[in-house]
């Protein structure tokens, strides 16, 4: 699939955006051989790590599983854009000339603009 032709952008400022990883992994950048190379998947809303388990491993979460959150301004600040995508609460999130793939300083921004990770059972 290719990238959209231009930067969509329209999610507020101030929507809460949660990631879904656990206790070794969040995706910080598109994998190069997957169909969208150009943008990564959030959801709307601060959901629990239980939540976000469920609607992306389809199963309760379990201690390896984390959470972290951000803002859409706060990618839109990194220099990234956020739009609504294929379902309700899903949103993608894209480098701002999403044509090529992104940087080491890409990928920093788009962590530095999140919170540290919360555990399934909460913040300690």
């Amino acid at each position: 699939m290719q990238p959209p032709s231009t930067d969509l952008d329209d999610v507020s400022d101030d929507t809460e955006l949660s990631q879904y990883g656990d206790v070794i992994y969040f995706k910080d950048a598109p994998h190069a051989g997957s169909g969208v190379w150009w943008g990564l998947s959030l959801w709307t809303d601060h959901l629990s790590v239980d939540e976000l388990a469920r609607r992306v491993r389809r199963r309760r979460a379990n201690g390896a599983d984390r959470a972290r959150y951000t803002t859409a301004g706060a990618l839109r600040e990194a220099q990234f854009c956020i739009y609504h995508s294929r379902d309700e609460g899903h949103v993608t999130v894209m480098r701002k000339a999403a044509a090529v793939p992104w940087t080491q300083e890409d990928r920093d921004a788009f962590n530095a603009a999140f919170t540290e990770p919360e555990p399934a059972g909460g913040t300690p």
